[in-house]
C-alpha cells in the first residue's frame, strides 16, 4: 500500500464546473418564522398553520434562496439586469409582517398589477425587485400642423401641440402603476417627471392622474374628451401643456403615498408651473390642446385665488379661440360637439373673468 501523501490544489477563484444540490426548503415563511412543522394537504394548498391564521401561504424564502443559488452558480460574469416583462406573483407586502400575527385584515397594495395568488414553485428565474424602476421608450418631439382640420372627424393632428410626443416602440400598458418598495427604509422621492422627457409628467403617474381627473372633474371641465386624452396618452402624443394641467388638478386628489409624502400642494404647484412654461413655449402656435391648457390654467389660478393670473389666462384663451375660428361654429359631428362644449366653457370663463 502506498503511504505517500497526495496534495490536491484547487483554485477557489474559479467557478465550479458542477452544480451543488440545492437545499430543500419545504416550509412556508410563516412556519419557518414560528419554527413549527408545515403541513400541506396538497402541494398547491395552504398549510394548516396559514389556513388557521387566515393569511397567505408564501414561499419567498425558498425563492430567494434559489435565486441566490442561481446567481452563485452562474458565476461573477452573470448579468444582474432585470427584464421588465417579468413580474413577481407576490406583491410588495413583506411576508414576515403578515406572519407576525395570528390573523390580519385583507391587505392591499398601491400597485394594481399585484396578484393575490400564492407564490409558484421555486425556480432559478430571478424576478424584478419591487423597487426597480420601469423604463419606457423616450418621448420624441412630433411636429404637428396647427389649427383645425376641415374634416368632420376630430383630427388628432389638428388638436395637438407642436411639442406632442411619440414613441417608435410599443408603449407599455397604460394601467401599470409604479410599485412601491417596503424594504428600503429611506426611499428616494418618486420622480414627478419622465426621465427621458422632463417636460412630461411621469408616465406611470400620468395613468393615475388621467383617471382621477375624469372621475372627479369631468363634469366641471366637460370640454376635454376622455377618449382623445386617453388615445394621445397611450400613443405618447399628449402635449406637455395639457398633460401638466391634468396632472396639476389630479395631484390634489391623489392618495398615492409616494405623492402625499412630498406634499400634494407642492406636487400640484410643480405641475402647474411646468404647464405654464410649456404653454409659453407654444402660445404663438394655436392648437386645441393649448387652448384647453390655457382654460385649465385660468381655472387653476382662480382656485388658487390669484385673480390677476386668472384674468390673463382667460384673455389668452379667448384670443386663441378666435385664432382657431371658434366664433364661426360651423363644425359638425364629433368635432362640432366638442367645439360647442369648448365655446360654452369659454363663455362661462369670460363671464367669471369680467367680474374681477
Amino acid at each position: 500500500m502506498d503511504d505517500s501523501f497526495q496534495f490536491i490544489i484547487e483554485s477557489p477563484q474559479n467557478s465550479q464546473g458542477h452544480k451543488k444540490r440545492p437545499r430543500l426548503v419545504t416550509s412556508c415563511d410563516n412556519c419557518r418564522l414560528k419554527k413549527i412543522k408545515c403541513l400541506q394537504p396538497s402541494p398547491e394548498a395552504k398549510c394548516e398553520a396559514c389556513k388557521a391564521a387566515k393569511i397567505q401561504c408564501r414561499f419567498r424564502d425558498r425563492e430567494r434562496y434559489f435565486a441566490e443559488r442561481s446567481r452563485a452558480i452562474a458565476g461573477p460574469g452573470a448579468t444582474s439586469g432585470y427584464n421588465h416583462t417579468e413580474q413577481r406573483s407576490d406583491g410588495s407586502v413583506d411576508a414576515f409582517s403578515v406572519a407576525s400575527s395570528s390573523s390580519s385584515p385583507a391587505l392591499s397594495s398601491y400597485s394594481i398589477s399585484r396578484s393575490a395568488s400564492r407564490s409558484p414553485k421555486a425556480s432559478g428565474v430571478v424576478g424584478a425587485d419591487d423597487g426597480a424602476h420601469i423604463r419606457y421608450a423616450p418621448y420624441v418631439s412630433d411636429p404637428r400642423r396647427p389649427g383645425h382640420s376641415s374634416s368632420a372627424s376630430y383630427s388628432t393632428s389638428s388638436r395637438q401641440s407642436p411639442l406632442g410626443y411619440n414613441s417608435m416602440s410599443p408603449s407599455p400598458s397604460p394601467m401599470m402603476y409604479h410599485s412601491r418598495s417596503h424594504s428600503n427604509p429611506n426611499p428616494r422621492p418618486l420622480p414627478l417627471f419622465d426621465s427621458s422627457s422632463p417636460q412630461h409628467p411621469s408616465y406611470g403617474l400620468m395613468t393615475e392622474f388621467i383617471l382621477l381627473f375624469f372621475n372627479h372633474l369631468s363634469q366641471e371641465y366637460n370640454f376635454i374628451a376622455y377618449d382623445d386624452v386617453y388615445r394621445d396618452f397611450t400613443q405618447r402624443r399628449m402635449s406637455p401643456p395639457l398633460a401638466n394641467c391634468i396632472a396639476a388638478f389630479a395631484a390634489g386628489l391623489s392618495t398615492n403615498p409616494d405623492l402625499t409624502v412630498q406634499g400634494l400642494p407642492y406636487v400640484a404647484e410643480t405641475y402647474a408651473n411646468s404647464a405654464k412654461t410649456a404653454v409659453n413655449a407654444v402660445s404663438h402656435i394655436p392648437s386645441v390642446d393649448t387652448l384647453h391648457a390655457l382654460m385649465l390654467l385660468a381655472w387653476y389660478e382662480y382656485k388658487a385665488n390669484r385673480m390677476s393670473a386668472f384674468r390673463d389666462y382667460a384673455q389668452l384663451s379667448s384670443r386663441m379661440s378666435s385664432q382657431l375660428g371658434y366664433s364661426s361654429g360651423n363644425a359638425s359631428g364629433h368635432e362640432g360637439e366638442w367645439k360647442k362644449r369648448t365655446m360654452k366653457a369659454l363663455y362661462h370663463l369670460q363671464l367669471i373673468a369680467s367680474q374681477y
